[in-house]
This record gives C-alpha cells, structure tokens and sequence, in this order.
C-alpha cells in the first residue's frame, strides 16, 4: 500500500512539474509574440472592394535581424522543453528506482520468512 501512494505522490508531482514548465514556456513564447506583433507598423484601412496587400517596409524583407524574435522564442521553446523532458525523465528513474529497492525488501523478508519457518518445521 505505501508503494502504491509512493507511487502515485511521485507521478503527480511530475506532471505537475511538466505542467509549470510548459505553462512558462508558452507564457515566454506569447510575450516575444506580443511584443513582435505591438511593434508591428499602423495597417491602411480597406476600401470596399479593394484588397490590400501588405508590403514590406524598405530594408525589412533583407534584414534577417527582423525575425530574431522569433528564433529566440522557438529556441527558448525547444530548450524548455528538453529540460522538462529531461527532468520528468530523471524524477521518473528515481521513482522506480525507489519502487525496484521497496520491491527488492519486500522479497528479502519475505524469502527470510520462508527460511525461518522452514529451518523452524525441521
């Protein structure tokens, strides 16, 4: 039974852990959006029936520092989120690390137990 909640206690507190860093990382991503789409340039109003294309401002179409927000957020993102696997993955060995020793005990005394009456019957 204490296996069993040992277990459980364990599983939950890593996936609440997966959970906080992949609300970070989406709160991260969303505030390097936000502040790329707020320094976005004023859009002309649409005239019925006309449509309007956006044209790039001079220079911005050659300048490959313009999507650097964009790098950093995807980077940022995809570090998260190796780190959070890794570490739910670490959290994960020590639980059945911790399950192999319980289980490993459990057989130990249980094996002893069957000596002690056996050496007891003779």
């Amino acid at each position: 039974m204490q296996l069993m909640s040992s277990i459980r206690q364990s599983h939950f507190v890593c996936k609440a852990t997966l959970a906080a860093v992949v609300l970070v990382v989406v709160l991260a991503a969303y505030g390097v959006f936000a502040g790329v789409a707020s320094a976005s340039v004023e859009r002309p109003q649409a005239v019925a029936g006309q449509v309007i294309v956006p044209q790039a401002e001079e220079g911005q179409a050659r300048e490959p520092e313009a999507n650097l927000p964009y790098l950093f957020a995807v980077f940022i993102i995809t570090w998260a989120l190796m780190f959070g696997y890794v570490f739910y993955m670490s959290r994960r060995q020590q639980s059945l690390q911790r399950e192999i020793e319980l289980l490993r005990a459990a057989l130990n005394e249980k094996a002893g137990k069957q000596a002690n009456e056996v050496g007891a019957n003779q």
